[in-house]
């Protein structure tokens, strides 16, 4: 069975999830439920417990959301492979010099952002992220909000693989669970 597992903070994380604001312009104002000292909150021993993993999920979302991906680059084994939704229309990537890319050129297309990592599902070496996306494009400050998943495989503490997912039931059957 899996287990499902998030930070833990003050208030019941589901309720208030950690939000990431940035710009690629500018400095990123992180917001995180309880007024942590930290990004991804500090843990406390609810008997659900973040593992190591989702915590390595989050700050690699809490890196990115500042816009700083080339700070991930440490979590990412050099032969990590990303395979972005098909509606991307974008071949699987493959070495993290190109998973890092594919992520710079999808920060690039943003003016500002907000990424919120609204839940994490664990299994196995399994990480699985829903993401809300909202903000405005670089070029024509036209508003977005998106709702995807990321299905993240990790070994020895490193990224070795990534999925984007548009529909987040497939992304739950993906992981061996259900809506």
């Amino acid at each position: 069975m899996a287990r499902s597992s998030v930070d833990h903070c003050d208030q019941d994380p589901y309720e208030q999830p950690l939000i990431l604001r940035g710009s690629t312009g500018g400095s990123p104002d992180f917001h995180c439920p309880a007024n942590s000292r930290s990004v991804s909150c500090e843990a406390r021993d609810t008997g659900r417990a973040m593992s190591e993993s989702a915590d390595i999920i989050r700050r690699v979302y809490a890196v990115m959301g500042a816009g700083d991906v080339e700070r991930v680059a440490d979590s990412v084994d050099t032969n990590a492979e990303w395979i972005p939704d098909r509606s991307v229309g974008e071949a699987p990537r493959r070495g993290r010099d190109s998973v890092l890319e594919f992520f710079r050129d999808r920060a690039s297309m943003f003016g500002e952002f907000e990424a919120e990592v609204e839940q994490l599902f664990e299994r196995d070496d399994h990480v699985l992220a829903f993401i809300r996306l909202a903000g405005s494009g670089a070029a024509s400050g036209a508003p977005f909000e998106i709702r995807i998943a990321h299905l993240w495989t990790l070994r020895d503490d490193r990224i070795i693989r990534g999925e984007g997912y548009r529909d987040r039931g497939e992304a739950l059957e993906a992981l061996g669970l259900r809506e």
